[in-house]
Order: C-alpha cells, then structure tokens, then sequence
C-alpha cells in the first residue's frame, strides 16, 4: 500500500507544476481555470530483487530491498456522483523505481525515474 501511495504521490508532484492560468473568484461568471487537476490510476506492474538499476552509486543511497514498476492510466468518472466507472482509460506514463529502508529507522526512501506520455 505505501508503494501505490508514494507512486501517486510522484504523479501528483509531476502536475504540481502546472501554471494557474487565473484565478476566479466566487460569483463571477470567468470561465478561466484555476488549476489542472488529472485524474489517474497507478498500477504495480511488477516488483523484483534489486537490479543493476538501482545500484548505489546511481540513486545515491544503498539499502535497496525491491525495485518496482508502475503504469499510470486515466480514469473516468460518472459526473452525477463521481464514481469511478473506468480505470483504464489511456496508459499516461509509466514509473522505474528503487526502494529502501533508512539506517536504524522506520523510514524508507525511494528512487524513481518516470516516462510521461502526455
């Protein structure tokens, strides 16, 4: 579960970038966006020993006890209620990824390198 959480988490901070366009206050009839807000799934596609990807010396901490794979996809949601009624819309991206536990710590790190396709 903390995987799936930290690889939405990754997809978020990649959107976090977004410019605001403009800001619209209450009552007024702009239709200028505030923000971009996507929608998406991560999926775990695999989760292996560490490889030659995440070595040391690439990612920049040792410790490493798997190395993780994710698809992100598009999802789609009834308007009326908002639930998810399809969550495999389109492949957005995917995630390469390492991760570790900290020396003498509850705490993990993690190293990842994404390939966005929007």
């Amino acid at each position: 579960m903390f995987d799936e959480i930290m690889a939405a988490l990754l997809l978020l901070l990649n959107f976090l970038g977004t410019p605001v366009e403009a800001v619209s206050q209450p009552g007024h009839s702009s239709n200028a966006r505030v923000e971009d807000i996507y929608i998406a799934r991560s999926i775990r596609d695999s989760r292996v020993a560490p490889t030659g990807f995440c070595t040391e010396r690439q990612i920049g901490f040792g410790n490493v006890t798997s190395e993780d794979r994710y698809t992100f996809r598009f999802t789609a949601t009834r308007p009326s209620d908002g639930l998810m009624i399809d969550t495999n819309i389109e492949t957005i991206g995917r995630l390469h990824a390492c991760f570790g536990s900290t020396r003498g710590s509850d705490n993990s790190e993690f190293y990842a390198e994404a390939l966005w396709q929007m």
